[in-house]
């Protein structure tokens, strides 16, 4: 916090000095720079990608849909994850920035066997290999961003 002294002028003209105390600049353009490459830059890089790109990360991203749905809407199998793998999973919400990137971080950090194990538990389609690839690039791509963002 920085303190100032200020010129002003009122209504009559006559000029007064007053301390202003300021806080430090935020940089809300830049955190909003970042949040827009992290969101909609990256689903307009998708979407002009050949189809077959397309196809493979919305098949991938809809098994985490999935899981996140289930274990948010019941909480049988929310005990199911918590059991299984020892942990809640986080889940991505339109209202935090880097939301979706920590809820694959999440899934990833996960041990495969445990995730597995859950996943056929709640009788849902498991990550294969070819997934895990494109959500670790994912995580590695996205992990600057986010890390920005959380500081801004």
């Amino acid at each position: 916090m920085t303190t100032s002294i200020t010129k002003d002028t009122d209504e009559r003209g006559i000029e007064f000095d007053f301390n202003r105390r300021t806080l430090c600049k935020d940089f809300p353009c830049c955190s909003h720079c970042l949040n827009l490459i992290a969101t909609t830059d990256f689903k307009k890089v998708e979407s002009g990608r050949a189809s077959s790109f397309k196809l493979v990360h919305e098949k991938v991203f809809g098994k985490l849909q999935r899981l996140w749905n289930l274990s948010n809407r019941s909480v049988r199998a929310s005990e199911i994850i918590c059991d299984t793998i020892g942990c809640q999973l986080k889940t991505p919400c339109a209202t935090r920035w880097s939301s979706e990137f920590d809820s694959v971080k999440c899934v990833m950090d996960q041990p495969e066997d445990k995730l597995n194990s859950a996943m056929k538990k709640l009788k849902l389609e498991l990550l294969d290999e070819a997934d895990r690839v494109l959500l670790n690039e994912y995580v590695a791509i996205m992990s600057l961003l986010a890390k920005y963002l959380d500081v801004l």
